[in-house]
């Protein structure tokens, strides 16, 4: 069993990031509350993996919609049951990813004015229990 952390991050990129102003709410095909959606892959050898995180939103009080794909690496120990290690990358490396998300859109939408956009927390278990 290992001893270190289960799996290791290795850092993230944002892989697509989409900000406009908007004059209609009512032509927008963005939700109001926040829509994520998680993709997971793996490495032949099961010793990388991946977690993708993309959020699409829309602020209604400011009139603009914010779509974010996020990219998180991850190194994979070699004691790690096989059987487990998508559920580690699921579970863990999604809570990893997710605070990096939710600064990204902060910052972004801090640049644009005084209002930043402040993603919720989210229980990673439960989001995953719904795609």
């Amino acid at each position: 069993m290992t001893t270190g952390p289960v799996i290791e991050f290795n850092g993230y990129r944002i892989e697509e990031i989409e900000y406009k102003t908007i004059n209609d709410i009512n032509k927008s095909t963005f939700s109001i509350e926040p829509d994520l959606s998680f993709e997971f892959g793996l490495s032949k050898d099961m010793d990388e993996g991946v977690v993708k995180i993309s959020v699409s939103l829309l602020d209604e009080s400011n009139l603009r919609t914010i779509f974010l794909k996020v990219l998180g690496q991850f190194s994979i120990p070699n004691d790690i049951e096989k059987e487990k290690i998508e559920l580690y990358l699921a579970q863990n490396g999604s809570a990893m990813l997710f605070p990096y998300v939710r600064s990204i859109i902060s910052v972004l939408t801090t640049l644009d004015g005084p209002s930043a956009v402040v993603l919720p927390t989210v229980n990673i278990l439960e989001e995953l229990k719904k795609k």
